[in-house]
This record gives C-alpha cells, structure tokens and sequence, in this order.
C-alpha cells in the first residue's frame, strides 16, 4: 500500500498530466497577425473549453484544432471576428451624437459579448479589447 506522500506524488502527477493532455489536444495557440491581416483589420480568432467544466480554462486554438474539436463533444468552441486596426474609440456625428464608425473597443467588446453566450467565462481570457492592435 502507498504512502500518503506516494499518494500525494501520484494524484498530483494525474492531475498534471491530464492538464497537459489537455493544452496538448487543444494545441494553445498565440495568433500573429501579418501585415495583410492589419490591412484588411480585422483576424477570426479561435476558441474552446473542456464540456464538463464550465469554469474551466478558456484556450486559443489555430482554426484547424478549432475544426477538430467542433467533431468533439468533449469541448465547446466558438469563434469570433477581432478587430486589430482602425480607432481605438467610437466616433460620434457631432450633428446627432450618434457612434458613427465603431472602434476596435466597442467592436471586440461585442464579439466578447456574443462569444459569452456559448462560452460564459470567454471574457476572462479577453479582457483586453485592444489585445493584438496596431493603432494609427
């Protein structure tokens, strides 16, 4: 029979290595946008989370990890458009007050809005809405 210690040693190698099965089946994944990409301003950008763990981590995936895993019912995904380029904030018509260009801001903020509705905690990963953009 093991010892405590043993056990300890033993459940903390399980738990790490499913975590790192885990980040290895969803491939963590940074995007780079490219020149083309600030130009056109805007990158689709990938997400998922393991099904039964609904507070579980969020994770950035490459598109196709993304494909994979939306044949997985172990994971929820979403994707979203993210702007990278243009104003940081909305501008206004001064005659109405109304936005009339939206900004990176407000833009992403959105996304982040939509993409909570399939995966609630997504806005934690996403905090920043200016995450990846090159302001002119």
């Amino acid at each position: 029979m093991p010892h405590d210690t043993d056990r300890d040693m033993l459940d903390a190698y399980r738990k790490n290595a499913t975590n790192s099965s885990m980040l290895a089946l969803t491939s963590v994944f940074i995007p780079r946008p490219t020149d083309a990409d600030f130009d056109f301003g805007e990158i689709r950008r990938y997400f998922s989370q393991q099904t039964n763990q609904s507070s579980g981590e969020v994770v950035e995936t490459s598109k196709l990890v993304f494909e994979s895993l939306t044949k997985k019912s172990l994971f929820t995904v979403v994707e979203l458009r993210w702007k990278i380029s243009g104003l940081a904030n909305d501008t206004t018509d001064p005659s109405t007050g109304e936005v009339d260009v939206r900004g990176v801001r407000s833009s992403n903020k959105a996304a982040v809005v939509e993409a909570a509705k399939v995966i609630p905690n997504i806005g934690n990963k996403l905090a920043n809405t200016l995450q990846l953009w090159r302001g002119f």
